[in-house]
């Protein structure tokens, strides 16, 4: 009897909510936004890096049907490395206008934190019974692993999508 009353408690309880939807946002948008030509732009220091990156995430791109274009076609190597003005930009942003880009993929790395992991030693122990010798040779190194230390690193990425014309 006190079980029954315990539940029906709870399942009255949980009718009386306080939880409600008060606002919600939509684009103004009457269609939605289907990019034809996407710019990929990796930013790093590392060329390699940034090569690789550009040109796993195009052939991703087109896997989905998507036209996709690496910075490295549009921009020349030195273009990243220094600031540009707003006049420089809205420039950039016109002729890849005219290129016919109507969207932007840009990735960069925003931080990265190294991280280390102990695992503590640990016994072994097995209950053979056999002749001392063979024992011996066979599991001399299993009773005792010493712990150690594992270091690695994990980066955090942003990546943002941006439609040229608005």
């Amino acid at each position: 009897m006190k079980t029954i009353l315990f539940i029906f408690s709870i399942l009255m309880l949980s009718a009386c909510s306080s939880v409600r939807l008060v606002d919600s946002w939509k684009p103004n948008e009457k269609e939605p936004f289907a990019p034809e030509k996407i710019l990929v732009v990796g930013v790093t220091q590392n060329l390699t890096a940034r090569v690789i990156f550009e040109e796993n995430l195009k052939k991703e791109l087109q896997s989905r049907g998507l036209q996709a274009i690496e910075s490295m076609a549009v921009f020349d190597i030195s273009y990243t490395d220094s600031k540009k003005t707003d006049d420089e930009i809205e420039t950039m942003i016109t002729g890849l206008s005219e290129e016919g880009i109507d969207a932007v993929i840009i990735t960069t790395v925003k931080g990265v934190e190294k991280k280390t992991n102990y695992t503590p030693p640990h016994s072994t122990v097995v209950y053979h019974r056999e002749r001392f010798g063979r024992y011996y040779y066979r599991f001399q190194d299993i009773y005792y692993n010493p712990g150690y230390y594992n270091e690695y690193e994990i980066y955090i990425v942003e990546t943002g999508i941006f439609k040229i014309n608005y």
